[in-house]
């Protein structure tokens, strides 16, 4: 009876981000709508970057190419935008697919960037 406890207690504790969540709430109160710069290109010429970082940059860049994480982000940005019109059935399928999405871009992202389960 113990062991089972303990598992359930395991199950219920789950990772929260504090900064990713202060980060999220600045962004829903509008907190960056107005930044200078914003909307227009990232300077990926800076020293700061190493050269091989700047070299792949440049690569991607001029190819027009996406990384694979980034293209997943956006999809779950998006499936997650429609979570919150969704009858309760579609709601299950949809949290099912944002799980398995979520949990490719937590293996192919950084790791400050990585997304919480649903």
């Amino acid at each position: 009876m113990k062991d089972k406890d303990n598992s359930n207690l395991r199950e219920n504790i789950t990772y929260k981000d504090h900064i990713s969540q202060i980060v999220h709430e600045a962004e829903k109160k509008g907190d960056f709508d107005n930044l200078p710069g914003k909307g227009k290109p990232l300077n990926l010429n800076d020293n700061s970057i190493n050269s091989y970082d700047a070299q792949l940059n440049k690569i991607l860049k001029d190819n027009n190419v996406l990384p694979e994480w980034v293209k997943l982000g956006n999809e779950i940005d998006s499936l997650m935008d429609q979570l919150s019109s969704s009858s309760p059935k579609e709601k299950r399928k949809l949290k099912k697919e944002l799980n398995k999405k979520i949990k490719n871009y937590n293996w192919q992202c950084p790791p400050s960037l990585q997304k919480n389960s649903l």
